[in-house]
């Protein structure tokens, strides 16, 4: 019996040491530990910046409570990467809360949370005024319930939401005192109440060109601007805008742009909002300009021009003043001025109008030129020389061309049209002819003359010699003579336009009856002899001789003068 006791006992134990060893190693409980926070105490703002309270040590499962939540709110936030608990506290309204952290263990702690009234703050301390104008100042801090005040008449202040609304009312200064009722703290603006400025601009006046804009700025004077015609009965032709320092459209703007699209001269009245007038105009010019941009004038000459555009005094420069200077007249008057210019000497030189406003600047190119200069086969004419005339070609220099040609002696040589040289712009191509109609000798003065310079001039005599003529009839009535062939004409004619020809129209069975003028001392020789002989038939002598003409076609006399082997061709055309 004993025996069994004691193996019962011994299995008891051993039961009893290895359940005590598992307990040991596998249920050792955690410790619970108080709740430690970095502070008991936290002082704020009312609806000012939260506070964070950090939680050093505790049984974690936290919650937290406000015993006022009018007063102090209260949220537990934890890390996720570091675990760490905080408390964060929003101050809502002045008082004084306790905000309550309870753990998983139960275990408690307190904390005590002060709000208070931030004190009072205004955007500004300091405003400058003119009568009747109103600023608007933030209160920036305080309970939200104030009171105002002032010490004086000069303005009046009132409160609206958050803002003070002070108005002047008269001239000088007051203070306006913003009084916070709960905390009875103060905040003070000092008010100057002073006269508008008066109305001033940048300039007098405004002065553009076409192409431009002008623009006038406003120095002083109380927004918003107006503008207006000055004179009611005179409507303005420029236009204008009033601007701001970004360039928009804007009648609080300090600048204003002018703009026109045809010359004009305006007055406008320009009113602030304190009804300070200032009266201002604007003159728009044409673009600089002349009227003639390129002149030849002889040396020792003027010529006149017109300039228009001026705004302010205008400069003239040369690049050759011993050649070309320029006299500006009536400077101060209209827009359009009159330009003397005058050569000196020969040569060029180009002259600039510069705008003492603009700066625009036109050029106006200027040739004194040789005096006129004639050549024939690279000689120069004279009034010496005598030249026999078939047909003389001419070469001119001096001038640009603007020649004029006269005559002593009416309907003897004739010219084609003066033509510039192709390689050399100096030089022009004069070629006179003789009107070969007039068959008598003689002499004719002919001279050249620059139409803007007459004085400069050349003459020359031209000597032309006698040419054989003839007298035609055609069946004993004289033939009428013509300038040029006129080729199916039923009544006859004769033509004599070059030197060695006549062309005679005429029917078939007609006689044609020719009288040789200008016989020289020994008599011509008539010669039919040729081609087309059988068409006609002539008798006589070369005095006086007739063709009667037998069939169509042409029939060729050759009449020659011995002397000068002059020979005259006629042509009998039968149709």
């Amino acid at each position: 019996m004993k025996k069994s006791n004691l193996i019962f006992s011994v299995l008891l134990l051993a039961f009893l040491t290895l359940f005590t060893m598992v307990s040991c190693s596998d249920d050792d409980p955690i410790p619970i530990v108080d709740i430690e926070l970095n502070t008991k105490e936290l002082t704020l703002t009312e609806k000012g910046t939260s506070g964070i309270i950090n939680v050093l040590k505790g049984n974690g499962a936290y919650s937290v409570t406000s015993s006022d939540k009018k007063i102090a709110t209260a949220s537990i936030i934890t890390d996720k990467e570091t675990q760490k608990t905080t408390i964060s506290v929003t101050p809502v309204s002045a008082g004084t809360a306790t905000i309550t952290l309870v753990d998983a263990a139960d275990k408690k702690s307190e904390i005590t949370v002060l709000v208070k009234t931030p004190d009072v703050a205004i955007e500004k301390s300091l405003v400058n005024l003119l009568v009747d104008e109103i600023a608007t100042i933030k209160i920036l801090a305080g309970s939200s319930e104030y009171e105002i005040s002032v010490n004086n008449s000069n303005v009046t202040a009132e409160i609206v939401g958050m803002d003070i609304k002070i108005t002047g009312k008269v001239l000088g200064e007051s203070e306006v005192t913003l009084t916070d009722i709960k905390t009875k703290k103060t905040a003070v603006i000092t008010v100057k109440i002073t006269p508008a400025p008066e109305l001033t601009l940048d300039k007098e006046k405004v002065e553009f060109i076409l192409t431009q804009t002008g623009t006038v700025t406003i120095l002083t004077g109380t927004a918003p601007f107006t503008i207006e015609d000055k004179y009611s009965w005179a409507s303005t032709t420029s236009t204008f805008k009033i601007v701001n320092e970004q360039g928009e459209e804007d009648v609080n703007g300090s600048k204003i742009i002018f703009d026109s699209t045809k010359e004009t001269i305006d007055s406008y009245k320009i009113t602030d909002a304190k009804l300070k007038e200032i009266d201002f105009d604007v003159k728009v010019f044409k673009a600089l300009s002349v009227s003639e941009t390129a002149l030849e004038i002889p040396k020792g000459k003027i010529v006149e021009i017109t300039l228009e555009g001026k705004i302010d005094a205008i400069e003239v420069s040369s690049t050759n003043s011993s050649v070309a200077t320029a006299e500006i007249k009536d400077e101060y008057g209209s827009s359009s001025r009159t330009v003397m210019i005058k050569t000196a000497q020969v040569g060029s030189a180009e002259l600039t109008f510069t705008d003492g406003v603009t700066t625009q600047k036109v050029t106006v190119t200027v040739v004194a030129p040789n005096p006129l200069a004639i050549f024939n086969d690279d000689v120069e004419v004279n009034t010496t020389t005598v030249y026999e005339l078939g047909s003389l070609d001419l070469i001119l220099q001096g001038g640009i061309g603007e020649y004029e040609v006269t005559f002593s002696k009416e309907n003897v040589l004739t010219f084609d049209e003066i033509q510039q040289s192709p390689l050399d712009d100096s030089k022009y191509y004069l070629k006179l002819k003789r009107n070969f109609s007039v068959r008598q000798a003689g002499e004719v003065v002919v001279t050249v003359s620059r139409k803007d310079d007459a004085t400069d001039s050349k003459s020359f005599t031209v000597k032309y010699k006698t040419l054989i003529a003839a007298s035609i009839k055609i069946n004993g009535v004289d033939v009428i003579q013509k300038e040029s062939s006129e080729y199916g004409m039923a009544t006859p004619y004769f033509t004599a336009n070059q030197e060695k020809s006549y062309d005679v129209y005429v029917a078939v069975g007609t006689t044609v009856d020719f009288e040789i003028l200008n016989n020289p001392s020994v008599n011509c020789t008539v010669d039919a002899s040729g081609y087309g002989s059988d068409r006609g038939e002539i008798t006589g002598d070369a005095t006086k001789f007739s063709v009667k003409t037998l069939k169509s076609g042409n029939y060729y006399v050759s009449i020659t003068n011995p002397e000068d082997e002059q020979v005259l061709l006629v042509t009998v055309r039968i149709e």
